[in-house]
């Protein structure tokens, strides 16, 4: 009996005259705040040859962030992972987010609004996610890397209070203002990376929310992960879905929109849980959100088949997404409100 044949190759069809969303006078102070650390060589770039399973054959998806920074992303046509080319070094990710991040990604300096890395309904979701996996009773151990404002992890630390569990709380950041903010909720968390949470190691949960696709070698930093959970310690993982941007219409459901200069991977389920897998995890449950959460252990194969059409089903996905974004523009009154903004020069 002869093998399936392989399905068709579908064609990428998103707009190639994209030229950045309007800039508001706190974006606007970053953006060039982040040109002139360019100009000073205190941000430099590097290429990224290769994705992470180790192919070079890619597509390209888009050739600027949604700022307009001319970084590009790229499809792996093994994998399916997205992945940011030129991307910041390594090295210099730390004044990038002491000094650009915040303000321009919220358009906000005020800093409720700059170190909100989610509250109460965001504690709520990963409590859904992460609580069947967790002991139900006992005190836990739990650490958030990217901690933010800290206001997420102290509402999963009550709502684990009301289902008869305590925590304690640990986090990292690289600004020093969420650290002092999450030290004042009783947050034992430091100015740093995930490195220094060794000290306290090994963690019950260990919390990435919109982090890991911000790493510059999520691999590496996977490894060291593993190693600060306890045998029975739980990962939960979440990054903004490439594949639920087709739900998304506060991106306007534009790839272009929701590319962003500093994730340096973007993922959907599938191209997630290979690379956990590649990093000694196994995942036990996930959505297309993304939302996971993994155990270290092995994951068990996937096919080459299953992931080399992982790429396909990205492009299906970003072209409903292109459809409802043209679509969703042709009306009238989106007209009139485009025609509108431009001319009061609304953002």
């Amino acid at each position: 009996m002869s093998p399936d044949p392989m399905p068709r190759p579908v064609e990428l069809r998103l707009a190639q005259d994209y030229e950045g969303i309007a800039l508001n006078g706190e974006r606007r102070r970053c953006f060039n705040r982040c040109l002139r650390l360019i100009v000073e060589g205190r941000l430099r770039f590097e290429e990224a040859p290769a994705c992470l399973c180790g192919s070079k054959d890619h597509l390209v998806v888009n050739d600027k962030d949604r700022f307009g920074f001319p970084v590009s992303s790229l499809l792996c046509q093994a994998c399916g992972l997205i992945r940011l080319s030129p991307k910041l070094k390594a090295e210099d990710l730390p004044l990038f987010y002491e000094e650009v991040y915040w303000g321009l990604v919220t358009g906000s300096s005020e800093e409720s609004a700059v170190l909100d890395t989610g509250g109460e309904g965001f504690a709520r979701e990963l409590h859904r996610a992460l609580a069947p996996f967790l002991p139900a009773s006992g005190r836990l151990k739990i650490a958030e890397i990217g901690c933010g404002n800290g206001i997420k992890l102290s509402s999963l630390k009550s709502l684990l209070r009301e289902h008869g569990v305590e925590a304690a709380l640990f986090g990292c950041d690289y600004s020093s203002n969420a650290v002092a903010q999450c030290r004042k909720k009783g947050i034992r968390a430091v100015q740093a990376d995930l490195a220094a949470l060794s000290a306290e190691a090994p963690y019950d949960a260990v919390i990435m929310s919109h982090v890991l696709e911000h790493f510059h070698d999520p691999l590496a930093e996977l490894a060291r992960i593993r190693k600060l959970l306890a045998p029975q310690g739980r990962l939960y993982i979440e990054v903004p879905g490439v594949c639920d941007l087709e739900n998304r219409p506060d991106y306007d459901f534009d790839y272009n929109a929701y590319s962003v200069i500093a994730h340096n991977f973007n993922f959907n389920l599938l191209s997630l849980k290979n690379v956990l897998r590649q990093a000694g995890f196994a995942c036990l449950a996930g959505d297309e959100f993304v939302r996971a959460v993994f155990a270290p252990g092995d994951g068990g194969p996937i096919s080459d088949r299953e992931l080399s059409g992982n790429h396909q089903e990205i492009i299906a996905s970003l072209n409903r997404a292109e459809a409802k974004r043209i679509a969703r523009r042709s009306r009238p009154a989106a007209r009139l409100k485009r025609a509108v903004r431009a001319l009061l020069r609304i953002p």
